[in-house]
């Protein structure tokens, strides 16, 4: 259930930014959303950074050309990436702004001198595929489960530790670029679990009591602690992402409803979830700039016709983009 996950994560992405707006602004902001603002909120993130992993690791065990995934993994991130933040970036810091920072929001150097997070997603996927191969020979040569989640541990400590360093010693640095720091724990969990799934291991009972243990947590946390927060929602995501496998391969698909309805509406929902993430944040960002808050429900379906017009288009231009690209390869040969 992989791109039905990956549909309903970025759904609960979209929301969960209209509910930060309504926080933000103190408008509409429902004990409900409060409830979701703090024990689920951008978690659905970690989501996505596990189901990659996981992807990546079936992806390349049946093939580990590293040259062709590299060319396929990038292709598929950089050229959505440029066809919107290109015009993006020249209209709001050339046009609107005149700031002089265009270079600089384009190409990710942002993020490390001002904070800019806007495509922070797209820097750290970026990242996630160069270090893979590395990620994936070092898990996958463990000769037994044990030694692989040694090695497991051992990755999600030196991250940790590296997080630990930077705030004591660059607090300003780390206060800009945690939101991508701290989330490389799931991505190397959905690594491993890759490996685990490929081989159908049974769940554990061990999985069972860090799913219920990473409930609780969640649910009764109220430390403020960047660090924890981010770990705790990470833990959360991937037991919510194993718990909802387990419920839909037992359950919910023999209920007509989902597996007529819901089911086949995520999947195609989850085709999209790179131009839906990117699309929204643009849209977003936009028309706050001019002053309207996607809180304020009479703006809410502009802003889901907006995005959904973006996201058309910039499939069309990614289709144009490869089409071209596929038309050279085939004249050179």
């Amino acid at each position: 259930y992989r791109q039905e996950l990956m549909g309903i994560s970025i759904l609960l992405i979209i929301f969960y930014h209209f509910v930060d707006d309504c926080r933000r602004f103190s408008y509409h902001y429902y004990p409900l959303f409060e409830e979701f603002y703090e024990h689920i909120g951008s978690s659905s993130v970690d989501v996505f950074l596990v189901l990659s992993g996981l992807g990546l690791y079936y992806s390349f065990k049946k093939n580990n050309d590293i040259k062709q995934f590299f060319l396929k993994r990038l292709n598929r991130i950089v050229v959505p990436y440029l066809i919107l933040a290109v015009p993006f970036w020249f209209f709001y810091d050339v046009l609107l702004k005149k700031n002089g920072y265009y270079f600089e929001d384009l190409s990710f150097v942002s993020l490390f001198t001002r904070g800019t997070t806007t495509f922070w997603y797209i820097f750290m996927s970026i990242i996630c595929y160069l270090i893979f191969p590395v990620v994936f020979r070092y898990i996958d040569s463990s000769e037994d489960d044990e030694t692989a989640t040694g090695r497991l541990i051992g990755l999600i400590s030196f991250i940790l530790v590296f997080n630990v360093i930077l705030q004591l010693y660059s607090k300003p640095i780390f206060s800009r670029i945690n939101i991508f720091t701290l989330r490389f724990p799931p991505f190397i969990i959905g690594v491993y679990m890759g490996r685990l799934a490929y081989k159908k291991a049974p769940l554990t009972y061990g999985t069972w009591l860090l799913m219920a243990s990473s409930f609780i947590v969640n649910l009764f946390f109220t430390s403020r602690s960047i660090m924890i927060v981010r770990i705790a929602n990470g833990m959360s995501a991937i037991m919510a992402s194993i718990l909802f496998a387990v419920i839909a391969s037992r359950l919910l698909e023999r209920v007509k409803l989902f597996t007529r309805v819901i089911f086949p509406a995520a999947r195609f929902v989850g085709k999209y979830t790179l131009e839906l993430y990117v699309g929204h944040i643009v849209v977003r960002k936009t028309i706050k700039t001019f002053g309207i808050n996607i809180c304020k429900y009479r703006y809410v379906p502009i802003y889901l016709l907006i995005t959904v017009l973006v996201v058309i288009c910039m499939r069309l231009l990614e289709k144009l983009v490869f089409s071209i690209k596929l038309e050279k390869k085939n004249v050179e040969k």
